[in-house]
C-alpha cells in the first residue's frame, strides 16, 4: 500500500490533499491542493505551519478515507466519539480523546469496530465537536 497523506495549512486554515512531497536533508518541497487553490513551496522541518496526517487505510460507512485527526463516531454505539490517532507505543491506529467514560484511559483500537465508523469532522475544521 502506498501511504496517503493530507495536510492542514495553519496559515490559510485549509485542509489540503497532498499531490507530492519530496524530502531532503533538513527541508522538503511540496504541492498541496485545497478547496479552491493550490499551495506549493519548500519548508524547513522545523516549520510548524503545515500539519501532515496519514491515512489509516480504512474507509468510513460512506466510503470516505479515514485520516489521523478525523473525529469519528463508532456505528452501533450510543453517542460517543473519538479522534483518530496513531499510537507508536502500540503500532496501531486508536481512538484518542474519546468520550466513553466506561473505557477512559484505555486504548481503543480502530480494528475493534466491526460495524464501522462514521467521520463527523476533524480536529482542525471542527474542534467544537470535542467540546461537547
Amino acid at each position: 500500500m502506498i501511504p496517503k497523506f493530507r495536510a492542514w495549512d495553519k496559515v490559510s486554515k485549509c485542509m489540503c490533499s497532498v499531490d507530492y512531497m519530496n524530502l531532503y536533508d533538513g527541508f522538503y518541497e511540496y504541492k498541496f491542493f485545497g478547496k479552491d487553490k493550490s499551495i506549493s513551496g519548500t519548508a524547513d522541518f522545523s516549520d510548524k505551519s503545515l500539519i501532515l496526517m496519514q491515512s489509516t487505510g480504512l474507509k468510513d460507512k460512506n466510503g470516505v478515507e479515514i485520516y489521523e485527526g478525523d473525529i469519528v463516531k463508532p456505528l452501533g454505539f450510543a453517542s460517543w466519539i473519538g479522534v483518530v490517532a496513531y499510537s507508536k507505543e502500540n503500532a496501531a491506529y486508536i481512538l484518542d480523546d474519546h468520550n466513553n467514560d466506561f473505557r477512559k484511559g484505555e486504548n481503543i483500537y480502530l480494528s475493534e469496530f466491526a460495524e464501522g465508523l462514521e467521520i463527523i469532522g476533524n480536529i482542525y475544521e471542527n474542534p467544537e465537536l470535542l467540546e461537547k
